[in-house]
């Protein structure tokens, strides 16, 4: 018999569909806004793969006494009791890196939609108008960038905004200022360890 895993939210791709060709895998993709529920559904299951929108205390972990693992699709595990879920020996795993390209490339393009005034001027085109000066906007090729923070995200952001003739500064408290990476992804760092 193949091991059951939960799927609490909306999680779907190429990875699921993988988890699904080897395990008996259920789709309740609400079942997170239901407390009693979802304490009625883990309890045969090995295996919980939640979001960020799933409760897991200790009072749900008490009902799945069969669960082994717990994976969290995405970076944070706040909705997660690592504490109950190791004092059960559950195994809590993450996808730290999951979202990183995605969040640096909405960065950048934020940073373009903000320097070009794309919101508003599709407002303003839309409802019928054309003045085009109010719209210019500026290059972001030569503008300075303040990252703070230089894990995963900050450094592909940093990258990013390089190739586009940006300067980079960041602060980070762990970064460490030898780091090949980092030289990679900085013009300069004010405030690295």
């Amino acid at each position: 018999m193949k091991s059951r895993i939960l799927v609490t939210e909306s999680i779907t791709g190429a990875p699921v569909d993988e988890l699904a060709r080897r395990f008996d895998v259920r789709f309740e993709p609400d079942a997170w806004q239901s407390p009693g529920k979802l304490a009625g559904l883990v309890a045969d299951c090995e295996g919980l793969l939640v979001r960020n929108q799933t409760p897991v205390t200790a009072q749900l972990l008490k009902a799945a006494s069969k669960l082994k693992v717990i994976g969290r699709a995405g970076v944070g595990l706040d909705n997660i009791d690592v504490k109950a879920a190791s004092a059960s020996g559950v195994v809590v795993v993450s996808t730290p890196e999951q979202n990183s390209l995605s969040v640096a490339e909405l960065a950048i393009g934020m940073m373009f939609a903000l320097a070009r005034h794309i919101a508003s001027g599709d407002r303003h085109v839309r409802s019928g108008g054309w003045d085009r000066r109010r719209f210019t906007g500026v290059e972001l090729a030569g503008k300075t960038l303040g990252l703070v923070g230089l894990g995963r995200i900050g450094f592909l952001t940093g990258l990013r905004a390089r190739a586009l003739g940006m300067e980079v500064i960041a602060h980070d408290e762990y970064g460490s200022p030898d780091s090949a990476a980092l030289s990679e992804a900085l013009t300069r760092s004010v405030g690295l360890a």
